[in-house]
């Protein structure tokens, strides 16, 4: 009785385990999304700022 016991827990442990899993995908990828993101929006305000400067010269 008190390896089904155990069984059971370790049952329940792999599966918080695997949905854990499961959603850490979901969290890298809306992190890299925004470093995508925040990397163009740089780009773009260095652009800016150089297209501005070659104006006024």
């Amino acid at each position: 009785m008190n390896v089904d016991k155990e069984i059971e827990e370790l049952k329940r442990r792999l599966t918080d385990v695997e949905a854990q899993l499961k959603q850490r995908p979901r969290r890298g990828s809306y992190y890299a999304l925004w470093i995508i993101v925040g990397i163009f929006g740089l780009m773009f305000l260095i652009g800016l700022v150089q297209f501005l400067s070659a104006g006024n010269g």
